[in-house]
């Protein structure tokens, strides 16, 4: 459809900015396609905003599009309340024993975001830290068939399904380490509120999330197999205590303010709108 809005828009004598949120990765008859669109809007003036630099080259790779990045960015007065509240106190809230490691995973249930794999992974990191629970944000089509797959791994006691959570603050306030199993993401927001927060991140080895520890502090990969996920959240458990959180904190905050806000990304989208 935004092929055809843009048509429209630019007929209709408009300036048109469309912006590509994921790494659609299509081939065949619908990569054929999606890259005609893409050159089409081009040739009569549409401008392609990508929302991260790993959207922006699997543009280039899949469709030959080439696209100005602007990154995703976080609101910080969402976290203004990170500071009034306490640890114990965000434990209270969500029913966690002070003594845990919490490991947090936050994102819909959907087969892109994997959570089967971290849950798969679970059973052999509990053999190892007995003292880890995971809290697990989020809803969707896929819900039920974790829940039946934490039954089955014999975890449920291990396992908190929160639903939807609307006080993230006080969610990763109350965490230890942020893990993210997705296939593919354009670029996470909730990969980029732990980080904010200063939780170490976890993350699968895959577009949109490969390259975030090159500016951030304390991010982690795993490749998408359960064995080599549990290897290296145990790993980051076992040595956690290594792990300077004062620094990594004030270190992601100002990559965050420099890149990531609303005022940086609206400064650079009038930049693209207004330009003849």
């Amino acid at each position: 459809w935004n092929f055809i809005y843009g048509i429209i828009a630019k007929t209709a004598g408009c300036r048109v900015v469309r912006t590509i949120h994921n790494n659609f990765q299509y081939k065949g008859l619908t990569g054929f396609k999606l890259k005609w669109q893409r050159r089409l809007l081009r040739f009569i003036g549409v401008q392609h905003v990508a929302i991260s630099k790993a959207v922006s080259e699997n543009e280039i790779v899949f469709y030959k599009n080439e696209s100005i990045v602007v990154n995703n960015w976080l609101s910080k007065s969402k976290f203004d309340s990170l500071e009034l509240i306490s640890r114990r106190d965000a434990r209270a809230l969500f029913a966690v024993p002070d003594n845990v490691f919490v490991i947090t995973v936050i994102g819909n249930c959907s087969q892109i975001k994997n959570h089967s794999l971290l849950l798969n992974s679970l059973p052999e990191i509990f053999k190892k830290h007995n003292d880890v629970l995971l809290l697990h944000a989020g809803s969707g089509a896929a819900e039920l068939e974790e829940k039946q797959l934490v039954k089955k791994l014999a975890i449920t006691e291990k396992v908190k399904f929160l639903g939807n959570v609307s006080n993230i603050p006080a969610l990763l306030k109350c965490s230890d380490l942020f893990v993210m199993p997705s296939l593919h993401e354009g670029f996470s927001i909730a990969v980029l509120e732990a980080l904010y927060c200063g939780l170490p991140c976890a993350l699968s080895s895959r577009p949109g999330l490969v390259g975030l520890d090159g500016e951030f502090s304390s991010v982690y990969y795993f490749e998408l197999d359960a064995n080599k996920c549990a290897a290296a959240l145990s790993d980051i458990i076992e040595n956690y205590a290594d792990i300077n959180l004062v620094e990594t904190i004030e270190h992601n905050r100002n990559v965050v303010q420099h890149d990531y806000t609303p005022e940086a990304g609206c400064i650079k989208y009038a930049s693209i709108y207004h330009q003849e």
